[in-house]
Parts: structure tokens; C-alpha cells; sequence
């Protein structure tokens, strides 16, 4: 639909960010550089075996595209502009954000951090709960989810169901009326469907197609979160990757410990 919009600029660094499912995913830190009337800092790289592929080093003078609204990619390097500084980046052992070590996904050639209460994941997850494909939650955006889990107001899902129109008033930004219109979002939230729950609660490889077919199945979180892989795996549209992830979540700990909290808050 587009023509992409491509310039070059310097490679500064590869930060890494921590996904909601805990997945480790690098990008480009770049020197600032002008694209299609849009001024450009950083890039997506996707993955760590695309960095390896294109042979991308830290310092590289980097051609980058864009087109139309897509977020800016890194092409390639170019080799003839090397000094010989050039570092070549590593993913980090450990989770940047937590320090947990990570985990290899050797399947899916993913990297992982595992541990399920990393500020990275619980930011991004309560993003991702709170998406208009999930629990829809008006007015509880990136940075409202960050004040609130900067002051220790919420630590999971569960607490953002207790927040009171007096918690939210500590924080930067508010007002009463403002206040009360995200406690009453909150609160509109708990007649969402089962279907939306489960999408909401970021389940490795379920997404909104298999949550609407797991709670037509099943009918309640109880059925569900007490099923087996083979009864999983039956329905129609599902196959053993998903069912195993399936029985995984819901087989942890901290997860049930989740579940009950959520029972409580009359989801």
C-alpha cells in the first residue's frame, strides 16, 4: 500500500524488551534520523536470530525502512562503513529487567524469562488484559498501568479489581471525575464473557479464536482450569501444542493463586 521510506543511520545499541508471555525480543537503539516526516530512534529486530542473520553489529551504520504507520525496521548493515569498533551483540543470559536466567524455547527458538512475577511481564500483561480484544477496560492505558504498578497499587489482575476512587487520586493525573470513571470501567469489566477472560489472561498460543472455543467447551473457568491435555486436545480447532499449554498454565501455582483472587473480585 505504501513505498517505503529508507534511510541510514548509526546502530547505537540492541536493548532487549520483555514480552507479557516473558519472551525476550532485541531492538535497535538508533541515532536519531528523519523518515517519510517522522524522526526515528529505535527499531523493531524481531528476534535474536535475525540479528545474527544480518550480521548486525552494535555501532553498524544501518539502513532502516518505514512504511506507512508500520513501527521502522532495520534492513541491514552496511559493511563497507566499518571501522573495525563494531561490537557483536549477544542475547543476555539474564532477564534485563529481573535477572532471572533465562530459558530456551529450543521449538520455537525463543528466549524466555520464566519468572512469572517479572515487572516486565506483569507491565505488558496488564497491558494486554486491559486491550480493547480482552477485557476492554476504558480509559487504563500503558502509562495509567505503569503509575499504578509504580506506586505498588496493583500486582496482578486481581488488584486492580479492589483500587478504590481514593488509591487512584495519590497518582499524577487525576482527578475525582477521572478517578471514578476508571473505577467504574474496572467494574463494567467483571460482565465481560469467559471467552474474553481467557484471552485477557495471556495464555502462551491462545489467543481470541481458542479462548471463544475453550469456553464454548467448557463453559466455566472451574471446568477448564481442572481439564486434561487429551480432553483439551479434542476440540475441534485445537491441536496438542495448544492443549499443552493449556494444562501447563493452569497446572502452576501462582496461576491458581490468580484464579482464586479473580473468584473473589466477582470475575
Amino acid at each position: 500500500k505504501f513505498a517505503p521510506d529508507i534511510a541510514e543511520t548509526r546502530l547505537t545499541a540492541i536493548e532487549v524488551n520483555v514480552g507479557r508471555t516473558g519472551q525476550l525480543n532485541p531492538y535497535a537503539v538508533l541515532e536519531p534520523v528523519e523518515i517519510g516526516g517522522t524522526t526515528v530512534r529505535l527499531a523493531t529486530l524481531h528476534n535474536e536470530q535475525l540479528v545474527r542473520d544480518r550480521d548486525l553489529r552494535v555501532g553498524d551504520v544501518v539502513q532502516v525502512k518505514r512504511a506507512g504507520d508500520v513501527i521502522p525496521q532495520v534492513i541491514g548493515p552496511i559493511p563497507e562503513r566499518r571501522s573495525g569498533n563494531e561490537r557483536v551483540w549477544r542475547m543476555p543470559d539474564r532477564c534485563p529487567v529481573c535477572r532471572t536466567p533465562v530459558q530456551r524455547d529450543a521449538d520455537l527458538a525463543a528466549i524466555y524469562c520464566p519468572n512469572v512475577a517479572c515487572p516486565g511481564r506483569q507491565l505488558e500483561a496488564m497491558v494486554y488484559f486491559a486491550s480493547r480484544g480482552a477485557m476492554d477496560i476504558r480509559g487504563l492505558s500503558y502509562a495509567r498501568i505503569e503509575q499504578l504498578l509504580e506506586a505498588g497499587l496493583v500486582g496482578d489482575f486481581a488488584d486492580l479489581y479492589t483500587l478504590t476512587t481514593d488509591q487512584i487520586l495519590t497518582l499524577d493525573g487525576f482527578q475525582k471525575r477521572s478517578a471514578t470513571a476508571l473505577v467504574a470501567a474496572i467494574d463494567a469489566s467483571r460482565s465481560q464473557p469467559l471467552s474474553r477472560l481467557l484471552t485477557a489472561l495471556g495464555i502462551p498460543h491462545v489467543g481470541e479464536t481458542a479462548a471463544r472455543l475453550l469456553a464454548r467447551h467448557f463453559g466455566t473457568m472451574g471446568a477448564l482450569s481442572s481439564a486434561a491435555v487429551d480432553q483439551i486436545e479434542a476440540i475441534r480447532g485445537l491441536g496438542d501444542v495448544i492443549a499443552q499449554s493449556v494444562a501447563s498454565f493452569f497446572h502452576d501455582p501462582s496461576v491458581r493463586a490468580l484464579l482464586r483472587k479473580l473468584e473473589r473480585a466477582n470475575l
